[in-house]
Formats: structure tokens, sequence, C-alpha cells
């Protein structure tokens, strides 16, 4: 029996739950109290109109300044990015909440992974059983990707010998963000603008060698230790990616956001060329509500290098197409997109676990 988190304990003691946000976090969190945890949610608040749905699942999304909610008697979970945390925290005391609570990284993992175990077919790398005492160090190698765009940290983490930070876009920037930089060998790193991360999963796909490859985030990392990483080199496991969000009603209400119709008009045509998925096993899977963000996984280097050349392949034809003329990181958030349909589509095949997305701040 999975233990009560915290928003579901204290949910206990308020007539009214509120979520502040609207996208895929608050989505996800409403998913799991609405069906897994049997909490019903009042209403999404939110402090701009602009982006947002006016309703959820037939829940009102109210601006914040309209919800007329008796406020001792309600509770209001933070269900947006972390760093934006602070500034949503001090818009609800200014409205009168005094009663919030923050969903963080760990928070969020801790609501959704028994939502996952119990109701959905998406394994946990928690629940696997590994050999207990695993080398401390194998033949892996997970690459943070740093960019000239990345916001300081607070504090530098402290990093396990086998993630190595690499600058992403390095091309474009005359600094050097990190002793490995994605402008050597053979790389895209001067698409950086439309491919984001993607440049760095391109140059750790191309140029090493590796039995475990990895790619994540300055501020986003992988709860994946030794023991994971082993089973990963052994074969007793095929990947490790992030728990996938709940998008409602369907997962273009995430990606739809990013992606352009006429973007992703050029991606169909790619995925028609490409021939796996079909397009009635991709229209499935994007009609359905799970959705990959972020680009990061650790996979085994045979299943890493077939994504990747999978993926790359796909948008290197939805450029041919035209997608990405418009500009902006759309070649990313279509990136996302196309994990999803990879690892959904070979979820018979492939041994894939999901496990926690850590903010680094």
């Amino acid at each position: 029996m999975d233990s009560k988190p915290e928003a579901v304990r204290l949910a206990d003691n308020y007539d009214n739950i509120l979520i502040f946000g609207a996208q895929v976090i608050a989505q996800s969190i409403y998913a799991a109290l609405k069906e897994y945890y049997r909490i019903p949610v009042r209403a999404f608040v939110v402090s701009g109109r602009a982006g947002n749905p006016g309703r959820i699942d037939d829940v009102p999304v109210l601006l914040l300044r309209e919800a007329g909610f008796e406020r001792g008697r309600t509770l209001v979970l933070l269900a947006v990015s972390e760093p934006l945390h602070r500034e949503a925290a001090a818009a609800l005391a200014l409205n009168g909440y005094g009663h919030v609570l923050g969903i963080d990284s760990r928070a969020e993992y801790l609501i959704m992974a028994p939502y996952f175990r119990n109701m959905t077919q998406f394994a946990l790398l928690e629940d696997c059983a590994f050999a207990v005492g695993a080398a401390a160090r194998g033949d892996w190698r997970v690459y943070m990707a740093r960019s000239a765009y990345d916001r300081p940290l607070a504090a530098a983490p402290e990093l396990p010998e086998w993630v190595v930070p690499l600058h992403a876009g390095a091309a474009l920037d005359g600094r050097r963000l990190a002793e490995t930089a994605d402008d050597s060998g053979d790389n895209i790193s001067a698409r950086n603008r439309s491919y984001a991360e993607l440049t760095a999963t391109y140059w750790v796909w191309k140029n090493t060698r590796c039995r475990v490859k990895g790619v994540c985030h300055y501020r986003r990392m992988l709860a994946a230790g030794p023991e994971a990483l082993e089973a990963l080199e052994s074969g007793r496991i095929d990947a490790v990616l992030p728990l996938p969000f709940v998008c409602l009603p369907d997962t273009r209400a995430q990606w739809g956001r990013f992606v352009p119709p006429g973007d992703w008009a050029a991606a169909e045509k790619a995925l028609e060329e490409a021939g796996r998925p079909s397009g009635a096993e991709a229209g499935e899977i994007l009609a359905g509500r799970y959705h990959y963000s972020y680009n990061m996984l650790i996979a085994r280097a045979e299943v890493f290098d077939d994504y990747c050349a999978w993926l790359f392949g796909a948008l290197e034809r939805a450029e041919a197409h035209g997608a990405g003329a418009g500009g902006g990181k759309v070649m990313a958030y279509m990136g996302e997109v196309l994990t999803s349909l990879y690892f959904m589509s070979r979820r018979r095949g492939l041994r894939v676990v999901h496990g926690e997305k850590e903010w680094i701040m």
C-alpha cells in the first residue's frame, strides 16, 4: 500500500482544493488526485488567461482574482515549474490565500508514482529488483547539457563521475561552458537555436562509444544510481525515462502549444516516410494522455543509438518538408513528440522504466 503524500494528507483538512496552474504539471496532479486518490478539485487558478484553457475536464480555470473561495478553508497546490513557485506564492498571498503547498519535483513524483504504478502500464524504476552493491563505476556516461541561456544555479551540484557536462550550442557561443562541447566531431551544434538540447543528444549519439548513454539538463536530472546503470549495462532494462505527463484532453494540449499545425503536418509526412509507427498507431498514441517531455533519457547504447537514428532521421525529413522554417525551438518540441512515439510504440519490445526527475535550483 502506497503511503499518502503530504498534499493528499493535507487535503482532508480543507473544504476546497485548488490547483495553481493549468498546464501539464497541474493536469497531471489533477488526474492523480481525481482518479487515484479520489480527491475533488474545485478549480484551477491562474494569474493570466494567455495560453491557458478555459476548462480542464469540465473543471473551471479561473483568474486568481475571480476565485471566490473561502480562504481559510481552501488549500492551494502550486503545480507550476519550480522556478515560478516564489512568484506564484507571492501572488496567492496578495489575494489572501495563506494555505499553499508547493509541488516541487520530489512532491510531484510522490503523488504521481502511485498513480502510474496502480493505474497504468508504465513501469517504475524504484520497483525494479536490482543487485545490491552494484559497482560505483561502469562504462556509463550521462551528458549534462549546458547552454549560454542557462540561468545561474544557487550552488553548483556535486555530480557523480559518470555525469559529464556538455556545452550545447557551442558553435554559436564564443565562451566554453564545459570541457566537452558539441561542436567537435560529427555535430549539429550550429542548429542549437532550433534543436536546443537535441544538439547535445546528436553529439552523444555520433561521438561516444560507451555501453550506457544518457542526456540530462543542467537543471534537471534523472534519479538513476549505479544499480540502475549497471542494470542497463547488463541488459536487464533497456532505458530509463522520466515519468510522462498526463495531458488533458490529449497530448496535443501540451505539444500543440509549441508545434504549429504546419510544422506538425511536415512531421506527419516524415513519419509516413519512416513507416514506423504507422499512421494509425501514431494517431492513437497522440490521442492518448501521456507525453514525455524534456528530451531526457538514459539507455543501453544499442537502444540510444537506434532511437537517435530514428529521431534525427524523422526530424531531418520534417525539415525537408518545411518544419522549423518559422524559427524558435520547434524542432526541440517536435523531438519530445517523436520521443513519445518512439518509446510508446515499442513498449512491447523494450523494457522501459521511469524514474524521478530532480530539479537543480
